[in-house]
């Protein structure tokens, strides 16, 4: 019974109700010219186009005389596109719709920048029938399109190599953007940085003609890019950053110096193939704030961003020196080990004297070079030494060549050179002894590495001159002290040849930069304190400039010749590890003031 009684109740309800007419709900009230709004379809972001220079927004009212109504807007100070709105809004007789003109200039827009607009007709002109005020996003979205994975290789920092996606810019293709592209590799190695990794390094091909930070750039094809953190900790402050020349107030007038930032060539679709990075490497936080870099601006490939999809060919050539060969006739010829790459067609040696190769790299490709070999496989490959040749550095140059003849690649290696007839330099054993390695041959951690029981040596024909052998890495260090023990070298090769940066030298810091390096390398009480430092093709690879001589590695005599200790190296012997190129030290003229 409840349940009729219910339904009963509500059937009696209805037809109780009486509805009530809309002119008794809402009161008439005169339709007029100031009643102006925006109408609810309106949208509140606007995209500015590339090849338009206005825009137009809705405006509507109710009622039909022409009428100006003031337009109120409000908007951030920035204003890049350079945004221009009309003092009002105007409504000629009859019409009940019109439209809000606003101009900008195309080539200021910046792609990722909003600009907050506030419109209003103020509190004159509410309405009911619509919006009175809107607030408007006004600016132009970066349409990034993912070309997918990229490889990039770190021939510098860590020398690694790890994926990373890249894309591309729809409005503007010349720009790309490769994400987190240190953090892999910097985890990998196990490194803590300071900072924050750098999320996005977003890159700008220029061309001729395009005018970057002011300077009318001269080459096709150069790059620049935002700062960007390695993630390799130098101290325990700050980070190495890899950063753009015209950062430099030195390289920041013309486009000289950015020459090795570059495009290397370009696929057929028009997209890169590989974009490679002669930069500056940093020593900086997060801020800005650095204490100092290395130059790498002659660099082509301390970093490389290989697009997707591009396979490279391997023109590379590994060279090896053999050794020295006398002829029956009287003619001496050396030999290198060679290793050519899988693209190789072909390949021409020579010898040149020096450690520079470039004599016999542009002696082969133009054809002025004389004594040279042709080859096509790997192996042995020998070469006439030059009439005539003298006692000194000489250097096995390999250049390699494609299958339609064209230069590609090159490789080399230094050898030391003694010619037939010349007095032989002999030694003789006087002590073994420690070298502390305090630079680049330092621990992983950054400790000293002791290498014990080495073998030093007096010369025959001058009791001036030492050495100690198999030092570094695997080779002999040669040097001259006085009677009041102070001690000068030469620049040394250290046996160790980086695949990318050639050669590494050690050298005497006091006499490259006696005002840096006050302190002359000396002996003392069975102790020979040395002021070395460390550079390749390209530059420095470290030291410790402080100014308490922590700089300073040593040799300690621990031994005399008649008796050598148990924990005594062989002969030749080299070092396991492999050199570290950023570690204490910075060169003192790379102290470039930043911008």
């Amino acid at each position: 019974m409840k349940k009729i009684f219910s339904i009963l109740s509500a059937i009696a309800l209805v037809v109780g109700f009486t509805a009530c007419s809309s002119e008794q709900d809402i009161p008439y009230e005169e339709l007029n010219n100031q009643q102006v709004y925006f109408p609810n379809t309106i949208s509140t972001t606007v995209e500015l186009s590339p090849e338009a220079t206005t825009f137009e927004l809705p405006v509507m009212r109710m009622g039909t005389d022409a009428v100006t109504i003031p337009l109120i807007v409000t908007m951030d100070e920035e204003n890049p596109a350079d945004l221009q709105f009309p003092a009002s809004v105007s409504f000629a007789e009859g019409k009940k719709e019109t439209s809000i003109v606003v101009s900008y200039d195309p080539t200021k827009v910046e792609p990722g920048f909003y600009n907050d607009v506030n419109l209003s007709f103020g509190p004159d002109y509410n309405t009911p029938y619509g919006y009175s005020a809107v607030a408007l996003k006004v600016g132009q979205a970066e349409p990034w399109v993912s070309l997918g994975l990229a490889t990039i290789t770190d021939n510098w920092v860590f020398g690694s190599e790890a994926k990373v996606e890249i894309l591309q810019n729809q409005l503007y293709p010349n720009r790309f953007r490769v994400l987190n592209p240190f953090t892999e590799i910097a985890l990998n190695a196990g490194a803590e940085p300071n900072g924050a990794f750098t999320e996005a390094l977003d890159i700008t091909i220029l061309k001729a003609g395009d005018v970057y930070r002011g300077v009318t750039v001269t080459q096709d094809d150069i790059i620049v890019f935002n700062d960007c953190n390695t993630g390799y900790p130098y101290d325990e402050t700050h980070d190495i950053w890899m950063l753009h020349p015209s950062d430099f107030s030195s390289m920041s007038k013309d486009d000289s110096a950015w020459g090795n930032c570059r495009v290397v060539d370009y696929q057929e679709n028009g997209l890169p193939t590989q974009f490679a990075f002669g930069p500056m490497f940093y020593v900086q936080d997060d801020s800005g704030a650095g204490i100092g870099g290395w130059n790498e601006t002659t660099a082509t490939d301390d970093v490389v961003i290989t697009f997707p999809g591009v396979v490279i060919a391997d023109y590379s050539a590994e060279v090896t020196y053999s050794g020295k060969f006398e002829h029956a006739d009287g003619g001496i010829s050396v030999e290198a080990a060679v290793e050519l790459g899988g693209d190789v067609a072909s390949a021409i040696a020579t010898v040149v004297p020096g450690r520079d190769p470039s004599e016999g790299i542009n002696g082969i490709i133009n054809g002025t070079q004389g004594n040279v070999t042709e080859f096509s496989k790997n192996g042995d490959v020998r070469v006439a030494m030059p009439e005539e040749a003298e006692s000194g550095v000489y250097s096995f140059v390999v250049v390699t060549y494609d299958a339609a003849g064209e230069a590609q690649d090159y490789g080399y290696t230094t050898f030391n050179y003694s010619a037939s007839g010349e007095v032989v330099e002999t030694w003789s054993l006087a002590f073994y002894g420690t070298y502390e390695y305090k630079s680049v041959f330092a621990n992983g951690d950054g400790s000293p590495y002791y290498d014990e029981g080495l073998e030093f040596y007096i010369s025959d024909l001058n009791e001036n001159r030492m050495k100690i052998s198999n030092v570094f890495y695997g080779v002999d260090f040669i040097f001259e002290m006085d009677d009041d023990g102070n001690i000068t070298f030469e620049d040394q090769y250290t046996g160790y040849t980086d695949a990318k940066d050639g050669d590494l030298m050690v050298c005497d810091m006091h006499a490259l930069y006696p005002g840096n390096f006050p302190t002359v390398s000396y002996y003392q009480n069975g102790v020979f304190y040395l002021n070395t430092g460390y550079y390749a093709n390209d530059g420095f690879w470290g030291y410790d400039d402080s100014d308490n001589n922590d700089n300073l590695e040593t040799f300690t005599l621990t031994a005399e010749a008649g008796s050598k200790p148990a924990n005594a190296p062989k002969k030749g012997a080299a070092r396991k590890h492999t050199p570290k190129k950023a570690v204490k030290g910075i060169m003192p003229v790379d102290k470039t003031i930043r911008k």
